[in-house]
């Protein structure tokens, strides 16, 4: 996604200091929201009948919490996470954060107690492009 964004001068902020705040949520997605919703999802759907204790999934479910819990905070006034701007940061956020469904474990996080995130979801699933890319991907049916 950066390279293409570089490439294209498309989905980055032109203000460096605006770039550099992108950089921070593209990176917070990548080591932070990628990985941990993704181990709270193998937990709270598909190995909660298959370890002897609930250490997983409780240490992942606060985590994605506490996740959610910077999200909702920098998403609070604003339209996207770097202001006004849909950027890189929202292409490789969202998903995930979308992904909670598919893992089918809104409720258990409290998800609806992040006021500001779906809001965000939902204006960045009704981009175009994200549009045409479900239907690309079958996400559809």
């Amino acid at each position: 996604l950066l390279y293409l964004a570089k490439k294209t001068g498309k989905l980055i902020p032109d203000r460096l200091d605006l770039e550099w705040e992108m950089m921070q949520w593209l990176f917070f997605q990548m080591a932070s929201i990628g990985p941990f919703f993704g181990q709270f999802g193998h937990f709270y759907k598909f190995a909660r009948d298959k370890t002897t204790d609930d250490y997983g999934l409780n240490r992942y479910t606060q985590e994605a919490k506490r996740l959610l819990g910077v999200l909702n905070t920098q998403l609070k006034d604003r339209q996207y996470l770097v202001g006004d701007e849909y950027t890189i940061a929202d292409i490789a956020t969202f998903p995930w954060v979308n992904a909670l469904d598919f893992y089918q474990g809104k409720e258990h996080l409290e998800y609806d107690s992040f006021e500001f995130i779906q809001p965000w979801v939902e204006r960045c699933m009704a981009r175009p492009a994200v549009q045409r890319g479900i239907k690309v991907c079958g996400f559809d049916s």
